[in-house]
């Protein structure tokens, strides 16, 4: 029922770190997401199924959070479905939701609904805006990643959405996927035991397809649900299941393959919990794994 802010500027070996508490009123947060200024955050309520935006407040100075805004209550795009997804375009265009059903929604800034989308995805487990903010893209119970080319005006103001591309090759649903910095890899993690990279850098306006340019297997840990990251450099993809964590090369294990190599690190019971979530920070030093265990971990790459 809280969500917390911990501060980004002290040294991550430190057993102290400076925190912002916000309180859900008798609600659960199902997701999070920052502005591309980071003065504002966006938080997905669950009880209320609506986005209310924060501003940020500061630990240092004893300034809490502020609610600067909600979302359209009545707009409604997810029925009574959570709202499992939530992220905000770097170009400050679009917020994008996701809900486990089959619907993803796109909103202005201010909090009206801009688009309805409903893929083939049976049940919905991911979706995410590419850095560039030129795509979003969503996963599921079906084997693929379908990827949507989000078109604005010369003055950044939202236009609409076309279908772009399918990210086809895994033998069962894709639990999770992740962009690099630049936007033109994506790689994705599926319920078949394997992770691939792809190339999405292609004409997709001239029918060229995306390709596929690594595989590789991961450990996995019973039936949950898997997570997957690449570094914002392209370089190394982590990749989670239950509580183990592995780190793996983004490049093939050999010229002209579509190999991967074996993993560079495997943690086992990294966390006590199943690991919910992966990300990297913009320099690719450092990733982190939230966990049901309750805990956020940070871990240097080697």
């Amino acid at each position: 029922r809280t969500v917390r802010l911990w501060s980004a500027a002290d040294d991550f070996k430190e057993k102290q770190h400076r925190v912002v508490r916000v309180n859900m009123e008798l609600d659960t947060a199902t997701a999070v997401a920052w502005s591309p200024d980071s003065k504002f955050f966006a938080v997905a309520w669950a009880d209320a199924g609506v986005v209310k935006v924060w501003r940020k407040g500061s630990a240092s100075k004893k300034v809490p959070a502020a609610l600067a805004l909600t979302f359209d209550e009545l707009a409604k795009p997810h029925g009574n479905n959570d709202i499992t997804r939530l992220a905000i375009a770097s170009s400050g265009a679009f917020v994008m939701t996701m809900s486990t059903d089959t619907t993803l929604a796109l909103w202005s800034v201010k909090g009206a609904l801009l688009e309805k989308l409903t893929p083939r995805t049976m049940h919905n487990y991911h979706a995410a805006v590419s850095p560039d903010s030129k795509f979003v893209g969503v996963s599921g119970f079906t084997p693929d990643v379908f990827l949507w080319a989000v078109n604005c005006s010369k003055a950044g103001v939202y236009v609409g959405v076309e279908r772009a591309m399918d990210l086809s090759g895994h033998r069962s649903g894709v639990y999770c996927f992740s962009f690099s910095g630049d936007s033109k890899r994506v790689a994705t993690v599926s319920k078949d035991g394997t992770w691939k990279v792809f190339d999405i850098a292609v004409r997709w306006d001239m029918n060229q397809d995306p390709k596929c340019l690594l595989t590789g297997s991961y450990k996995q840990a019973g039936d949950f649900v898997a997570q997957i990251a690449i570094s914002p450099d392209g370089a190394m993809v982590a990749v989670a299941s239950g509580g183990t964590l592995q780190l793996f090369s983004a490049a093939p294990a050999a010229p002209d393959s579509s190999a991967a190599e074996p993993p560079v690190a495997t943690v086992e019971h990294a966390h006590d919990g199943e690991i919910t979530h992966l990300a990297w920070e913009p320099e690719s030093r450092y990733f982190f794994s939230a966990s049901t265990d309750r805990t956020v971990k940070v871990w240097k790459r080697g």
